[in-house]
């Protein structure tokens, strides 16, 4: 599940070190949190991007 607010420094680092998402430099929380959130929209475009190609390839297949 990905940190919140809720969560301390320490614990938002930690997802973002298991998620090899780069926060040298960042301490304060609201900029670690930012990272998360930047992260989870590009996964999610990138999910989006990969499903829709998947779902691409599997309508050609059928077609042929």
């Amino acid at each position: 599940m990905k940190p919140t607010d809720t969560n301390t420094v320490a614990e938002i680092t930690a997802w973002l070190d298991a998620h090899s998402i780069d926060h040298t430099g960042k301490t304060a929380k609201a900029d670690l949190l930012a990272l998360v959130t930047a992260n989870n929209a590009t996964s999610s475009a990138a999910s989006a991007a990969t499903s829709s190609a998947a779902d691409s390839s599997a309508a050609s297949s059928s077609a042929k």
